[in-house]
């Protein structure tokens, strides 16, 4: 348990640092960053570390269920370094809702979002304490595969909203010409935005489903231990965890398929006023 408490504490001071890091390499590399709000700002540096996490995330946790007895016995499989996994990401969390609390009242604290970190912290110490249904948390952890088509959406969201709010100042240069900084904003592509929506909607959809599918075939097969060795809480992580992330995932699909279907008609009647 110390060698876990200090994993924590340094992966925690990382995070914070990363959020630093973020911030800084955003405002000198990106000039969009400088033209959006305090709020968006700090938006836009949790899914930088987002996007690097869950991406990291989803190739560990495959890996140890392609390469180990995980999925063979889901409730009891254990592995020091595993664990060590589970603090680091615990970390994460935990760093990422305290930024989140920071800024409620603001869509970066959304419930959703709230909703998730606190199942996912809930169901990652019941690993960490009961060293029990590491199977499970690392199923679920595929599913961050995802994520960074989502956030990349996201950041295409704020580009082009950006893009509308600066589009009438291009004409208050003297010489008709715009910045650098302001060139690389209304240089951005709706196409490529179009083709990451899709993108975002066909992973999500495929890696998520599957992933819940295969969860659900996994307790059914050893249901019995569940109710014949662990406590009610354990019980609690394993089901109500998983109906969370379920439902989330219901209901961000629902609004990503809704978005790819206003694009989708968006591109038709463009390629139907070209022709």
């Amino acid at each position: 348990m110390l060698v876990n408490a200090v994993i924590f504490i340094l992966s925690l001071s990382f995070f914070a640092f990363f959020y630093f890091v973020s911030f800084r390499f955003s405002e000198k590399f990106f000039p969009q960053f400088r033209f959006t709000s305090e709020t968006i700002r700090a938006e836009w540096c949790t899914r930088i570390i987002s996007t690097c996490v869950a991406f990291v995330t989803a190739m560990i946790s495959a890996i140890v269920l392609l390469q180990t007895r995980a999925l063979n016995d889901p409730v009891h499989y254990t592995h020091p370094w595993v664990d060590r996994f589970f603090v680091i990401l615990l970390a994460y969390y935990v760093n990422d809702l305290i930024v989140m609390l920071a800024h409620r009242g603001t869509p970066l604290c959304s419930h959703g979002a709230l909703i998730h970190h606190i199942a996912a912290i809930y169901g990652l110490c019941c690993c960490l304490w009961g060293r029990v249904l590491s199977g499970y948390a690392l199923l679920l952890l595929v599913q961050d595969l995802s994520t960074p088509f989502v956030n990349q959406r996201w950041f295409f969201k704020v580009m082009r909203e950006t893009h509308k709010s600066l589009e009438l100042q291009r004409a208050s240069f003297a010489d008709g010409a715009a910045s650098p900084a302001y060139s690389a904003i209304l240089s951005f592509s709706p196409r490529t935005e179009a083709i990451n929506g899709i993108l975002m909607w066909i992973v999500f959809g495929v890696v998520r489903s599957t992933s819940i599918f295969e969860y659900a075939v996994q307790v059914h097969r050893h249901r019995y231990a569940y109710f014949h060795a662990l406590p009610p809480p354990y019980i609690a992580a394993t089901f109500g965890t998983a109906l969370i992330l379920a439902g989330l995932d219901v209901y961000w699909f629902a609004l990503m398929t809704r978005g790819v279907i206003r694009v989708a008609k968006r591109m038709v009647q463009t390629r139907t006023k070209e022709e």
